[in-house]
Order: structure tokens, then sequence, then C-alpha cells
């Protein structure tokens, strides 16, 4: 099934030579978001029928990190990873847009990987420009 959607929430099980077998989340839904009881049913069930993951990866069509409570989401990703996932990494792919706050900066630190695409990314909008 790889390369499949799980559903509309959970894309995967792939295999990434980056992330080894890999489930991706999105968290975008069209032009809103998906609420956290909606994404965190879809991981549950997506690693109840795939027991082999290595890396959960949050994307999105839209920047992940604008997810409106944003460290509340990766908390609870963090629960689901030590209470069923044991060795899980996880991952985050952004654009780094949001990389002046303080506590998207925090919350990022608590993930395995991050994954910058600086093709949209600005020094001066971000707040870094010397």
């Amino acid at each position: 099934m790889t390369g499949m959607a799980f559903n509309a929430i959970v894309n995967g099980p792939e295999t990434s030579p980056r992330f080894g077998r890999t489930l991706r989340l999105n968290v975008a839904k069209g032009s809103s978001w998906w609420r956290e009881d909606e994404l965190f049913s879809a991981v549950h069930a997506a690693l109840t029928a795939y027991r082999r993951i290595d890396c959960i990866v949050i994307y999105g069509s839209s920047e992940p990190t604008l997810y409106p409570g944003f460290a509340s989401l990766v908390d609870g990703l963090c629960r689901i990873r030590a209470g069923r996932a044991g060795g899980v990494k996880l991952a985050i792919v952004t654009n780094g847009s949001t990389l002046h706050r303080d506590e998207v900066r925090r919350t990022l630190s608590r993930f395995d990987m991050r994954i910058m695409m600086l093709d949209r990314w600005d020094a001066t909008a971000a707040g870094m420009a010397s």
C-alpha cells in the first residue's frame, strides 16, 4: 500500500530514503484545519493498521506551524508516540515562515527531524536579517 492515502488526513505508509517507513499527517483541510481530535484519531487508526512505522511526518497544503494550537498538537502526537508507537520518530516539513516566533521554535525542538523548505523563506520577514 505504498504511497496510498490511509484516509484524508494520513497518507501512507510509504518508504522514504530519509524517513524510512512513513506516515504523512496533513494538518490542513482545504482552506481550514483538521481538529486535533480528528488528527489524533487518524494517527491512532493508522498506527493500529500499520505496526511497523519508522516516522510520522507532519506537513500540510498550508504551513503546518500555522496550525492553531500547534504546541498542543505536538504534545498530543508525542503522547501518542510514547504510548503506542515506541520508537517512531516525529518529523515536520516547514517553510520556516514562523521561525521568528519563540513558541514555534520551542515546539519545533520536540521533533526528531525538522526539514526546512527554504525556497519560500524570507530572512527579513522572519525578523532574522542582519
